[in-house]
């Protein structure tokens, strides 16, 4: 199993770089729904606080993005249906054209 993740840890090492400012929670966020809004991706958000909660200022959000490509955490049942999981790599140059369910790796990929 460690060859199949050793792209990991092999390879080309570059030293990390710190910006002089990172971006804020805000900056971050606006830039994440730029990339939503020009790769027209529907974002569903609905605040789930109670009432008591919002009147101190407090919110809980729940998120979904529909097209995305969820992960699972059960290899028994990949989820190969979303077309982000075909079409990017094509979008990013790294294929001529989207793999088949087939083609695509069936290495399981650790996201610790």
């Amino acid at each position: 199993m460690i060859k199949n993740i050793e792209f990991f840890t092999k390879g080309k090492k570059e030293p990390f770089v710190a910006s002089e400012a990172p971006p804020t929670s805000k900056e971050r966020l606006q830039k994440a729904l730029q990339y939503f809004l020009t790769n027209k991706l529907e974002v569903i958000a609905v605040d789930l606080a109670i009432p008591e909660a919002k009147k101190h200022g407090f919110h809980a959000f729940m998120v979904s993005i529909p097209k995305l490509q969820p992960l699972y955490l059960d290899e028994k049942y990949p989820y190969y249906g979303g077309e982000r999981l075909y079409n990017v790599p094509v979008k990013l140059g790294y294929f001529q054209s989207p793999k088949t369910e087939a083609k695509l790796n069936q290495i399981i990929q650790p996201f610790a």
